[in-house]
């Protein structure tokens, strides 16, 4: 199985094997289910509040931020945390959260 695959649309990178994925609305890659469910706002069928995705600056007002790999994160790691993270792991797991 392949470790990743390419939007038909956009032709964009999606990541694997699935933590994350890539919106099919917005074409944005995410690092983690929960970080692609942030992303998106409104109601399925409510056109007071429609479902939608939320853009690049709403995304870094709510801490959201691109990893190394130009995926969105849920929120961005302290420089302190990510000192911790990568003594205890030197292959710099920034890539990976």
């Amino acid at each position: 199985m392949s470790e990743h695959g390419t939007c038909a649309v956009c032709g964009s990178e999606i990541p694997g094997p699935f933590s994350g994925g890539h919106c099919n609305s917005c074409h944005q890659g995410f690092n983690s289910n929960y970080a692609d469910g942030l992303h998106r706002r409104g109601e399925y069928g409510n056109p007071k509040n429609p479902r939608r995705c939320l853009t690049p600056d709403e995304m870094r007002e709510r801490g959201m931020s691109l990893n190394t790999r130009g995926l969105w994160v849920s929120k961005a790691l302290r420089p302190e945390s990510l000192t911790e993270i990568q003594g205890a792991n030197s292959s710099g797991v920034q890539d990976d959260l």
